[in-house]
């Protein structure tokens, strides 16, 4: 996973996601998160596949543009030390998801790292209840996006076939 995370940093650092306006990345989280709610109530496990490594990488290069290192917020996930219970089903896990993208979003955001690792386990639970990991997601999103062409419009990288 490690390694993954780098790759996707590079990749970001290649075409200027890094240096940009973190709110148009909260913008492009919550995109994502609409099309992993449109997977969701389709059934359509490739689309939630696609929409939690989307997902992923859009908080990796969020991560990049406010200095907070993923890593930090990857190991508050795997001690499962907060919201344990409100994780019980997959409903639950959209909500609380909604919930800290929303906080992610406010200015100033006191703890990220902990929203962060909270939509992560959501996700992760969510991708569970389709036998998906968050790795095997975040994998197949970097295979998609690893050569992509675009250019950066009002602080969003727009993939080369959605330029008109």
């Amino acid at each position: 996973m490690d390694e993954l995370i780098k790759r996707i940093e590079i990749w970001s650092i290649d075409r200027g996601l890094n240096n940009q306006d973190s709110g148009k990345q909260i913008l492009k989280l919550v995109e994502e998160f609409g099309e992993l709610v449109q997977g969701h109530l389709k059934n359509n496990v490739d689309q939630i596949k696609d929409s939690i490594g989307d997902m992923m990488v859009v908080m990796i290069i969020f991560c990049q543009q406010e200095n907070i290192k993923i890593e930090d917020a990857l190991k508050r996930t795997s001690s499962r030390l907060f919201y344990e219970h409100r994780l019980k089903d997959v409903e639950s896990c959209f909500k609380l998801t909604l919930r800290n993208i929303s906080q992610l979003a406010d200015i100033p955001r006191f703890w990220p790292e902990l929203n962060l690792a909270a939509i992560t386990d959501s996700i992760s639970n969510i991708g569970g209840a389709y036998d998906l990991t968050v790795e095997e997601c975040l994998q197949a999103a970097y295979e998609e996006i690893k050569d992509r062409k675009g250019k950066m419009v009002n602080g969003v990288f727009v993939k080369q076939e959605d330029i008109k």
